[in-house]
């Protein structure tokens, strides 16, 4: 780039993250020319092969209740239809609901559901939703 080419860069890189190793290619770029200082960068990164991290269960246990909870919320069921099901009062499911969102680190029940099916805590073989064996 010292030379003023304008061309890629192709690197092969390796990494680690969560468990699991990575390789790919990092092609970085000039994406433009702002006269006379440094280039703005354009880093574009391909994984070539995706090793998964090796299974260690889920991340926490469920409770019997967190675990209807939870399946429950995955069905896309509302709090209303949840606490007659479950037989508590729709502050005792959101009491849940908050408990587990709070140990997996998520903001709302789209996101706890979505990371209950990544870490292994919900089946994704089974509909309707039920908690992995």
């Amino acid at each position: 780039m010292k030379t003023g080419r304008r061309s890629r860069y192709p690197l092969r890189v390796c990494w680690a993250a969560r468990g699991a190793s990575y390789e790919g290619q990092l092609m970085v770029e000039p994406v433009s020319d702002p006269g006379g200082g440094p280039s703005p960068l354009l880093a574009i990164l391909r994984v070539d092969e995706e090793r998964p991290a090796p299974d260690e269960g889920p991340v926490y246990r469920l409770t019997p209740q967190e675990a209807r909870i939870l399946a429950l919320v995955a069905a896309g069921r509302t709090t209303s239809v949840i606490d007659r099901t479950v037989g508590l009062s729709a502050d005792g499911v959101n009491y849940h609901l908050v408990r587990m969102g709070r140990r997996l680190d998520v903001p709302n029940r789209t996101a706890l559901v979505a990371k209950a099916y990544v870490l292994g805590v919900l089946s994704p073989t089974a509909w309707p939703p039920e908690p992995s064996p």
